[in-house]
């Protein structure tokens, strides 16, 4: 190998927007805490008290913590023997919970009530007598502020496994990706690194992002050479929303027989035309000797046999194409009969395939362009989550020959959004 051409691998970069709604989310909170949330008998004064929520929880979220407001409406009731005393206001009991998201993907909560502000304050007379159940009320509540934070806590601890659900879509992202049945092209995505940010609530959106590095191969023919998969790697929590960028580095290396069988494809039964004779290529072996590549090429037509075709391949980045440059070729004479002198034929042949030994990528981009972005748009993580991605430009980057295969280096740059469009909840 070239010593210029000592392989280094960049690795892919994908800023990855996740945003869903406010309102979906305190949807699916208000779904799962509805209707009388305590209703039994206190033994401060013997009173029966009910507690159920008076109207929709409301929610923000900044960075790791989350405030709602929960408005609730108390009855309280209490038989006597002069008769019964019957109350009933409406409060909102604020509160936040702080999560405290591990490198390890652990996510614990800490629930605690911020303040609480009466809308309606709970009052009852007996026999023209002010009985102080607004003082019963909030008794009440502080009785009660232990049982309900925990109860929060529990359910966040129950139904946000987070390291279940990021494992689950780390191996998905690593299952390859059919792109050419007739190449048997695929391609791969192996992450190595994931960064997440603190969410930031702007208007009815919730938004984080999430930073995923990893390495990206395209693999061609049958023998698989992928790198196996990843294990989760350690989560980082940094300040990257904003940033929207995905750049995908595609590393591929295509055994020389695969290019063998990708050339002989393009060019088998072409007519090389020269003078009153004329060529077709049957058969192709493909070698690399130093800097130049050598090309042994079975014909038929006026010639039938081999001849080695031997030039300097040239990679043109901005046109995406491999070029032969410099041409010249050795006939077999073993193996074939000339009738006309090898000088009188070599300039003909070797001028006419200076201009036709040529691939070109182009097609091969466009076409990988298309499929890697309707794979990904057809990702869905689950009902109601999937990719929206948008691939600007695909290029070629890189190209080189070694002894054994052509290495290309292909770079994608684009974006890439997760959307939430209706959140649902996993009982266990």
């Amino acid at each position: 190998m070239n010593k210029n051409h000592t392989k280094q691998v960049e690795l892919s970069n994908v800023f990855l927007p996740v945003i869903f709604s406010k309102s979906d989310l305190e949807r699916v909170i208000n779904e799962q805490i509805d209707g009388t949330l305590f209703d039994e008998k206190i033994t401060e004064g013997g009173f029966k008290i009910q507690v159920s929520k008076a109207s929709k929880i409301r929610l923000s979220i900044q960075e790791t913590t989350i405030f709602y407001s929960v408005p609730l409406r108390i009855w309280l009731r209490k038989q006597m023997i002069l008769g019964d005393i019957e109350a009933q206001g409406d409060i909102v009991i604020n509160f936040k919970t702080i999560l405290n998201i591990g490198s390890e993907w652990t996510v614990s909560a800490k629930t605690q009530i911020v303040d609480y502000k009466w809308l309606s304050v709970p009052k009852a007379s007996l026999m023209g007598l002010k009985i102080p159940v607004r003082n019963i009320a909030e008794t009440v509540i502080r009785r009660l502020k232990q049982q309900v934070t925990d109860t929060i806590d529990k359910q966040v601890n129950d139904h946000f496994v987070l390291k279940q659900y990021a494992t689950s879509i780390w191996q998905m992202l690593q299952n390859p990706m059919l792109v050419s049945a007739d190449y048997q092209t695929r391609f791969k995505f192996i992450p190595k690194q994931v960064t997440f940010a603190p969410f930031l609530t702007e208007s009815d959106t919730i938004l984080s992002t999430l930073h995923i590095q990893g390495s990206t191969e395209i693999n061609v023919g049958a023998t698989d050479t992928f790198l196996p998969n990843s294990s989760l790697s350690p989560l980082t929590i940094q300040d990257i929303n904003g940033q929207k960028e995905a750049q995908l580095v595609i590393q591929s290396k295509i055994p020389l027989g695969e290019v063998q069988k990708v050339v002989l494809q393009q060019f088998r039964g072409q007519n090389f035309q020269f003078g009153a004779q004329g060529l077709q290529f049957e058969g192709l072996l493909i070698e690399k000797v130093g800097e130049v590549l050598q090309l042994k090429v079975r014909t038929s037509g006026s010639y039938e046999g081999w001849l080695t075709l031997v030039g300097t391949p040239n990679f043109d980045t901005e046109k995406n194409t491999i070029q032969l440059k410099d041409v010249s070729f050795q006939l077999d004479t073993s193996n074939i009969t000339v009738a006309t002198p090898k000088w009188s034929i070599q300039g003909p042949l070797t001028n006419q395939l200076a201009g036709d030994l040529t691939y070109h990528f182009e097609e091969d981009l466009t076409n990988l362009k298309t499929i890697l972005q309707q794979q990904m748009n057809q990702t869905i993580f689950q009902k109601g989550v999937h990719v929206l991605a948008n691939i600007r430009q695909i290029r070629l980057q890189k190209a080189y020959f070694t002894e054994t295969a052509l290495l290309l280096t292909i770079r994608v740059e684009g974006t890439v959004k997760v959307l939430v469009e209706r959140l649902t909840i996993n009982e266990q």
